[in-house]
C-alpha cells in the first residue's frame, strides 16, 4: 500500500513539473508575440516597399524614402531584381548563341532566360507578400548582395 502511494506521489510530481513546463512554454510565445507586435511598420511604409518589387518603379521609393530603413531594405532587393531582369531579357534576344550553337543553343537560351523571369516573378511576388505584412525580409541568393548595397 505505501508502494502505491509513493507511485501516485511521482505521478502527481510529474503531472505538476509538466505542467509547469507547459505554463513557461505558453509564457515564452506571449513575450515572443509581444516582441512582434513592437515593431509596427506604417501603411504607407509598406506600400511603398511593395513597390520597390515592380521592376521599374523600384527607382520611385529608393529616392522619395530614403530616411525609411524598411522601405530601403525591400528596394534594394528589387532593383537587385530588376537589374537581373534586365539580364535575362538581355540573353534572351542575344544572337550569340544561335550563332556558335545553332538552333539547340537558341533554345537552351531562350528556356534558360525564361526559367530566370520565372525565379524572378516568384521572388518578386514574395517581397510583395512579406513587405505589405510589414516582415523585413531576406531573399534568398540575392538578398546577401542586396545588405551590400546599403555599405556603399
Amino acid at each position: 500500500m505505501s508502494e502505491e502511494l509513493e507511485l501516485n506521489n511521482d505521478t502527481l510530481n510529474n503531472d505538476t513539473l509538466n505542467n509547469d513546463t507547459l505554463n513557461n512554454d505558453t509564457l515564452d510565445n506571449d513575450a515572443y508575440e509581444e516582441e512582434v507586435e513592437e515593431e509596427n511598420i506604417p501603411i504607407s511604409s509598406r506600400l511603398w516597399a511593395a513597390s520597390g518589387y515592380v521592376w521599374f518603379f523600384c527607382f520611385v521609393p529608393m529616392f522619395l524614402k530614403r530616411d525609411d530603413d524598411f522601405v530601403l531594405a525591400h528596394v534594394r532587393q528589387g532593383v537587385l531584381l530588376f537589374v537581373m531582369w534586365f539580364f535575362f531579357i538581355v540573353i534572351s534576344f542575344s544572337p550569340v548563341a544561335t550563332r556558335f550553337m545553332g538552333p539547340v543553343g537558341h533554345w537552351a537560351v531562350w528556356i534558360t532566360a525564361s526559367l530566370g523571369d520565372a525565379f524572378i516573378m516568384v521572388l518578386s511576388l514574395l517581397g510583395i507578400y512579406y513587405s505589405l505584412s510589414g516582415v523585413r525580409w531576406h531573399m534568398p541568393i540575392l538578398g546577401t548582395p542586396a545588405k551590400a548595397l546599403d555599405a556603399s
